[in-house]
């Protein structure tokens, strides 16, 4: 399983979420008469909610820039210096795109 990184304040927010959602969703069980459609937007709400915090581009943008710096630096211990150059400026390119 990978490891994923996210801010204190995301996985907060996500927990504050979450718990309403919980809460909500047990007042639901527990009412007399129970809305399966009112317990599926909760659920859906719970799914958008995780997709807010984890985003899988921002994942496969953070491994292309780990990957394309992991040649830059492989290339500079080789010796390929036009190699390591190219790497280099695609991954400044790479994070200027995106920060």
């Amino acid at each position: 399983m990978a490891k994923i990184m996210i801010d204190e304040k995301s996985l907060e927010e996500f927990s504050q979420a979450l718990a309403d959602i919980q809460l909500s969703i047990k007042a639901e069980v527990n009412s007399i008469s129970i809305n399966r459609e009112k317990i599926y937007d909760l659920i859906d709400n719970l799914n958008y909610t995780w997709k807010e915090l984890y985003n899988p581009a921002e994942k496969a943008l953070a491994k292309s820039m780990r990957s394309l710096y992991g040649r830059y630096i492989h290339a500079m211990k080789s010796g390929e210096l036009e190699k390591a150059d190219q790497y280099l400026k695609d991954y400044l390119r790479l994070k200027s795109d995106i920060g």
